[in-house]
């Protein structure tokens, strides 16, 4: 049913917009917000959708979710500002369209990050699809499908749940963070070597993958399809989602 699914939604928009070669402009839908969400200073509220090369993203009080047009969803947490410096995608694969486990085409996306943090949750990136993250301790690039970062937090930390991220340093050799992996931003800004990454405690993996499980519901109710240059973003409501929407709701809140 769902390989139908994805055949019937990519003939619509193949007889819809026969000029599926071009690369569509890259977008980010606000999947929702509990907060004040601002974009270059303009307040934008849920299913909202923008342009986001360049923008200065700022959540105040509460938190939101973004959806890239990647198939990257971020719950972005309270006080969070940052920055994409660019967002590029190659033209889709047509037989991928309405595919949310698999990256529709290659993407290279980069944020700059400020203040705050956020979790997120990916679709599995094309093997040239790279995720930089600019930070004041150090530059991260790489791919995952499920990471954290905190600049706040005690101490500022970066976690990769599943992926492969390497954090590039000013002063020292760059670290490696694999699958269940964290480090203490602080220590690897200052300290050229020790143990400076760590494996998780079961407790603290156990509330990340929690969490990670409500943001990817959330990201797999996103379907964006290529329409006029860009993309389309369509909200779809899965049945358990329904049932269960008050304690997802919950969980999101305590992050």
């Amino acid at each position: 049913m769902k390989h139908l699914l994805r055949a019937c939604l990519a003939c619509i928009l193949l007889a819809i917009n026969p000029l599926i070669a071009d690369s569509p402009k890259s977008i980010v839908f606000i999947k929702d917000t509990t907060g004040d969400l601002r974009v270059d200073g303009q307040r934008y509220s849920q299913h909202e959708i923008f342009d986001p090369v360049g923008k200065r993203i700022a959540i105040e009080n509460g938190q939101a979710t973004l959806v890239f047009s990647n198939g990257l969803a971020m719950v972005m947490r309270p006080d969070t500002v940052m920055t994409v410096k660019a967002f590029n995608q190659e033209p889709p694969d047509e037989y991928l369209l309405g595919d949310n486990d698999v990256e529709v085409s290659p993407s290279e996306l980069v944020l700059q990050m400020d203040s705050g943090g956020f979790i997120a949750a990916n679709t599995k990136p094309r093997a040239t699809s790279t995720l930089t993250i600019e930070m004041p301790q150090g530059t991260l690039t790489g791919n995952a499908t499920a990471l954290a970062v905190s600049l706040d937090s005690v101490p500022a930390e970066v976690a990769v749940l599943d992926g492969l991220m390497r954090l590039r340093r000013d002063k020292y050799d760059p670290l490696t963070l694999q699958s269940g992996q964290w480090v203490d931003l602080g220590k690897a800004s200052y300290q050229s070597r020790g143990q400076l990454l760590s494996a998780m405690e079961p407790a603290r993996a156990a509330a990340y993958s929690e969490r990670l499980g409500q943001v990817d519901r959330l990201r797999r109710m996103v379907v964006f399809m290529p329409a006029e240059q860009s993309w389309q973003a369509t909200v779809m409501v899965p049945e358990d989602f329904v049932k269960h929407a008050a304690v997802n709701d919950h969980h999101l809140r305590q992050y």
